[in-house]
């Protein structure tokens, strides 16, 4: 049996069984983890947080993060792959670290989901005003952090009075 082009029908079905299981797999296929969704996600725990720490905590716990003990004077802490997130116990901030997000990818989201830019901070970082008036800044994931960051970033958003 030939099919209208005159090729054998058994050829065209199983064409057809194969690309229909190359789509099933893709389908199937767990995606790729993306980073910077990730990020995204942090920051905006972070903003919706509002200085609240344990409500910020709650939520992250309840969106999959570990928690990770207090051992900077920041508490309570998360981690989800190679993100964490620090909460200061005052309320009057919160810390979204990336190491492996370099801080030109990083202001470039804080860009995207909070506005352009808007000057520098006293040590001369990235400092963005949120629409509320809090503010973040942008500087590497380092103990003593500089501005920048090669392969790693942190956003902090300040929450004044907690």
């Amino acid at each position: 049996m030939r099919d209208s082009m005159g090729a054998p029908r058994m050829i065209l079905l199983h064409h057809r069984a194969a690309a229909a299981l190359a789509i099933a797999a893709a389908l199937a296929a767990p995606a790729a983890a993306d980073p910077l969704a990730e990020l995204r996600a942090a920051v905006g725990t972070c903003v919706e947080g509002m200085g609240d720490p344990d409500g910020t905590a709650r939520r992250l716990a309840a969106a999959g993060w570990e928690a990770i003990p207090d051992d900077s004077g920041y508490t309570p802490g998360a981690r989800k792959g190679d993100i964490e997130v620090f909460l200061a116990g005052d309320a009057t901030a919160c810390t979204v670290i990336s190491q492996t997000v370099p801080t030109a990818a990083m202001i470039a989201l804080l860009a995207e989901m909070i506005g352009p830019e808007q000057g520098e901070t006293e040590m001369g970082c990235p400092r963005f005003v949120l629409p509320d008036g809090r503010e973040a800044s942008v500087h590497g994931a380092e103990p003593d952090p500089a501005c920048e960051g090669e392969a790693n970033s942190a956003v902090t958003i300040y929450h004044p009075g907690g």
